[in-house]
């Protein structure tokens, strides 16, 4: 504790010795950093604040989602393509073809005084004085810009906000019209495919004579519950018509001509071979079998290609639509205008950072000259035979 209390002591004797000399040197610090600070060019900085304009464009998923929006445990399903990612937007304003198109606009080169220096060096200054930054949370883009001149900082930062409109313009038109190109082909692909099933489905009906399973089936089913209602209450006839009277009386004749007929109708229903031209409607219940899943399979890829197709329909007419669309797709939230305040040079900050800096340097200066004058005063000091040393050889010198 005491020599802690010693050694600050001697460091306020030290200062309170030099006083005069660290007074003048971080004075004449701070008066040099202002004058400077005065003396170098003020720089502006304009700010132009951007907001993604939000397209809403129809994609495989908002499409499927529209179709399954009734079934249980997807109701709410729906995806939408998005504007451009903000990777995207910052690459496009860090280009060099719009970091050329800046500085042919507004002459940087005369400007600068760069004319003989490579068209490197003045994008590397441009980039310099630009900044821009995509905020994740809101989705705003911030362009920045520097200059001596605050009309040409303003107008600087509106021309990177029109042309990252213009070069997002232009992307998304190229984006449709490949887009359309290539649903184009897949659209005819999708016709064609649709065509082929459809002749497939017709030759299948004609040759099997199903138009609808379901319903055919229904009928089948029906008409066979009714000939088996037909056949009973004939043999039921028959049986009692032979029990009253001769084998070979007209009415038991007339009933067995009756169970035969409904017997080879219900033969025809099974067997669709034993059906006439006009009972092919009826689907034979072996048919039903046989043909049933082939025909469900045709349904169901005839379906599916229609399905398919009116999306690519719809897809089409939007990548048409897009192609030659030239609606904003940024919106500025704040436009940029020449600044008022300067943004650099900070006079308060160099004059607190020169005067620090000064003290630390005033205090080492300090400290190297007070160990001399101790050395050269004090024999009994470590350093005091260097010192002589020292004074010596510089004496030497001189007097040569």
């Amino acid at each position: 504790m005491t020599s802690d209390k010693v050694n600050l002591i001697d460091f306020l004797t030290f200062l309170f010795r030099w006083r005069r000399f660290l007074t003048l040197f971080i004075g004449l610090i701070i008066i040099v950093t202002v004058i400077f600070s005065l003396i170098i060019p003020s720089r502006y900085t304009a700010t132009s604040t951007l907001f993604p304009s939000q397209d809403q464009q129809l994609d495989m998923s908002s499409f499927i989602s529209s179709k399954l929006a009734g079934l249980p445990g997807v109701a709410g399903f729906a995806a939408q393509m998005g504007a451009l990612p903000g990777e995207i937007y910052l690459t496009i304003l860090r280009s060099r073809s719009m970091s050329e198109a800046v500085i042919d606009t507004f002459a940087l080169r005369d400007v600068w005084k760069m004319n003989d220096v490579p068209i490197e060096d003045v994008i590397k200054k441009l980039q310099g004085r630009a900044k821009f930054q995509y905020d994740l949370q809101d989705g705003t883009v911030t362009i920045e810009v520097t200059s001596r001149d605050p009309k040409m900082a303003a107008g600087m930062a509106n021309f990177y906000s029109h042309e990252l409109d213009r070069c997002n313009q232009e992307l998304k038109s190229q984006k449709a019209t490949f887009e359309k190109v290539f649903i184009s082909e897949r659209l005819e692909d999708s016709r064609h495919r649709m065509e082929i099933l459809e002749d497939s489905m017709r030759s299948f009906q004609q040759r099997t004579g199903i138009l609808d399973v379901e319903e055919q089936v229904k009928a089948t089913i029906r008409t066979a519950a009714e000939l088996e209602v037909l056949r009973l209450e004939a043999e039921l006839e028959l049986t009692l018509a032979r029990e009253m009277m001769p084998a070979d009386n007209p009415l038991v004749e007339e009933l067995q001509r009756k169970v035969a007929g409904v017997r080879k109708q219900m033969r025809r229903l099974v067997d669709r071979h034993q059906q006439d031209a006009e009972d092919k409607l009826i689907l034979s219940l072996n048919d039903a079998s046989v043909y049933g899943a082939t025909y469900l399979k045709l349904l169901r890829d005839i379906t599916v290609q229609e399905f398919l197709y009116q999306f690519l329909v719809q897809q089409y007419e939007q990548a048409r639509i897009a192609e030659v669309r030239r609606t904003p797709t940024m919106q500025a939230i704040d436009r940029a205008v020449p600044p008022t305040k300067r943004s650099w040079p900070k006079r308060g900050i160099m004059v607190v950072a020169a005067a620090a800096a000064a003290f630390v340097f005033a205090i080492a200066i300090a400290l190297i000259l007070d160990n001399y004058r101790a050395a050269n005063a004090e024999p009994a000091h470590p350093q005091h035979k260097r010192i002589l040393a020292l004074k010596d050889a510089v004496r030497r010198r001189k007097t040569r």
